[in-house]
């Protein structure tokens, strides 16, 4: 998001904070609908009539599509219905797409994460870990270091500056180092586990 935000002028991300009162009216509406299942106190009349006087007036201001999932994006990417996937596809970014579903398996629980899981990649035992695990910590230390740096790259071109292709070079020069570590730190952790099993 900070990829597409960072590379269109002011109107798009005006754009992209006014979407908040799309999102807040659509939210206050479900709650709503739900609230009493719990127990919970409903929005009142007067917050939702003033949601829906914001809403109503930036439907005025950008038109019926900004009401639409990413309706704030429909401009830029032409298109009526945008979807996450199609903002990734726009930034050159949809590589990622396959490190963040690996990455939500065994945070959302589905059908994956019961043969799967990251934390015992290495040692392959089924088993139901009850605690920290040092096994499976390259790819996501990996893509967190290159995400963050995608992330401080766009931030840095919004300003203009003569350092910034340094700036950028020592950034990815790191990033490759901390590759190497990585590569070093899994291979020390396969051979602790080797001399373990052996030792038993």
């Amino acid at each position: 998001m900070l990829a597409f935000l960072s590379r269109h002028d002011d109107t798009l991300s005006s754009r992209f904070l006014d979407f908040q009162a799309i999102a807040r009216l659509k939210a206050a509406t479900e709650y709503n609908e739900h609230h009493a299942t719990l127990g919970f106190e409903s929005f009142d009349q007067a917050t939702f009539a003033e949601f829906h006087k914001e809403y109503d007036a930036l439907l005025a201001k950008y038109g019926q599509q900004f009401s639409r999932e990413n309706g704030w994006a429909s401009d830029v990417l032409k298109q009526k219905k945008v979807t996450f996937k199609d903002i990734e596809k726009f930034v050159n970014l949809s590589h990622l797409r396959p490190h963040y579903g690996l990455a939500s398996k065994n945070v959302h629980s589905g059908v994956d994460s019961i043969g799967f899981k990251l934390a015992l990649s290495m040692s392959g035992q089924e088993t139901l870990l009850a605690g920290p695990s040092n096994e499976g910590l390259i790819e996501p230390i990996q893509c967190t270091s290159y995400s963050l740096i995608l992330a401080t790259c766009e931030l840095i071109d919004t300003a203009p500056h003569d350092e910034r292709s340094v700036m950028r070079g020592v950034l990815w020069r790191w990033h490759e180092m901390l590759k190497t570590e990585l590569i070093e730190a899994e291979a020390a952790l396969r051979q602790l586990g080797a001399i373990s099993m052996t030792s038993r």
